[in-house]
């Protein structure tokens, strides 16, 4: 993987090789770190850089943070500056990820609070096009998470041994991505996105009370499929059979953007490519993120404007 030359460590810029954490660090031992993942676009014809609902993800991570119980409270706006000066610091001009963590550091045990350190990183990360995203997805045997064990919703490293298990545990059977189910046996996500059908003509997606992370990409879908195409949708249970019989499904996040979910089990989705809702939503996000349109300019956080 190709790393940036700067970081970010408790708001000062540093060269790549100096930011490290003990492994004696409770966030080391034990995964205590909260974070986001963010996406930065490029805009040619705008010679400009674009942060993605920027402060919906700092906002996220400060929810984390809370519900974790970490001693430290930053302000929205010192977060936003610690992304931005980042980006800067590496003049980056193509599409990227972010990543800003806040971790325990110091060598406390799994129950303190603090000392907090925040970290920003951004990595380069080109957008595909839907025909090299096609994903066959398996249902793991492994359950997701519930609010009442460790919470989905907060965006905890340690969570994501979770998603780890049930990625490995699909890709032993040949599966590129993994679907979870609820301890009950609802439709839950996927291990880092959240899980679209098409049904009917609806557009559905399980609720935020179904075991997931209440993803900022999942809002921005809702939002364009009700108001830009008027599709009807429907946040609710659903059934992992549902999922055989739909006309499209598709996995989403900010990392994975839209990937069109062709198999499921072994079993083709509608044609076994991707539909033309996918398709239309994926146009219309990515003509956001992007700025190639003037709606919505107050998602998109320019970066050398």
């Amino acid at each position: 993987m190709t790393h940036p030359k700067f970081v970010s460590v408790d708001g000062e810029i540093v060269p790549y090789e100096t930011a490290t954490v003990h492994f004696l660090s409770p966030a080391a031992k034990y995964g205590s770190s909260v974070f986001e993942g963010i996406r930065g676009y490029w805009n040619e014809d705008k010679n400009e850089y674009f942060v993605f609902r920027l402060r919906e993800h700092v906002c996220r991570l400060r929810e984390s943070m809370k519900i974790m119980r970490f001693s430290e409270d930053y302000d929205e706006d010192y977060l936003c500056r610690v992304v931005l000066d980042t980006i800067r610091a590496n003049n980056i001009k193509a599409d990227s990820h972010i990543r800003l963590s806040a971790l325990l550091s110091g060598e406390g045990l799994y129950d303190v609070g603090g000392p907090v350190s925040l970290m920003c990183a951004a990595l380069p990360s080109p957008s595909k096009s839907l025909e090299e995203k096609t994903l066959s997805v398996g249902v793991s045997s492994w359950r997701r998470i519930h609010d009442s064990a460790i919470p989905p919703r907060v965006k905890c490293g340690a969570n994501y041994q979770n998603s780890r298990l049930g990625l490995m545990d699909v890709k032993a059977g040949g599966y590129d991505k993994v679907l979870f189910l609820t301890p009950v046996g609802n439709v839950a996500e996927g291990a880092g996105e959240c899980i679209f059908i098409v049904r009917g003509g609806c557009l559905v997606t399980p609720s935020v009370t179904s075991g997931i992370l209440e993803s900022i990409t999942r809002e921005t879908i809702l939002e364009i499929a009700r108001q830009d195409l008027s599709l009807p949708v429907a946040e609710r249970e659903m059934d992992r059979t549902e999922i055989y019989v739909a006309e499209e499904a598709f996995f989403a996040g900010t990392m994975a953007e839209i990937c069109p979910v062709t198999s499921l089990d072994g079993i083709a989705v509608g044609s076994g490519a991707a539909g033309t809702v996918t398709s239309d939503l994926w146009s219309w996000l990515e003509s956001l993120c992007r700025g190639t349109v003037d709606s919505r300019a107050e998602w998109r956080t320019p970066v050398y404007g």
